[in-house]
């Protein structure tokens, strides 16, 4: 399966705007893979560059993140998702 979603953000009054686009690919039953990109023309916005990927487990999800920033670090995230039936 493969889906795809996209965002355009504009502030009103002014020529600022944002525009956000992704993608997501469930490989097998247990892996999914996502990509993203966020362009902005605010002068301190910049360019995003998102990738990501989710394991799904039985009872358990792992995802792990890495999302850029034109200023500051990457930043990485790692979730664990439990459930409980």
């Amino acid at each position: 399966d493969l889906s795809t979603n996209f965002s355009l953000e504009r502030i009103l009054g002014t020529d600022k705007s944002s525009f956000r686009f992704g993608l997501e690919y469930l490989v097998t039953k247990s892996f999914e893979l996502r990509s993203g990109v966020q362009m902005s023309t605010q002068e301190n916005g910049g360019n995003r560059f998102g990738v990501g990927f989710t394991v799904h487990l039985p009872y358990v999800n792992l995802s792990y993140g890495l999302l850029t920033h034109p200023i500051l670090d990457n930043i990485n995230t790692f979730d664990i998702k439990v459930f409980f039936e």
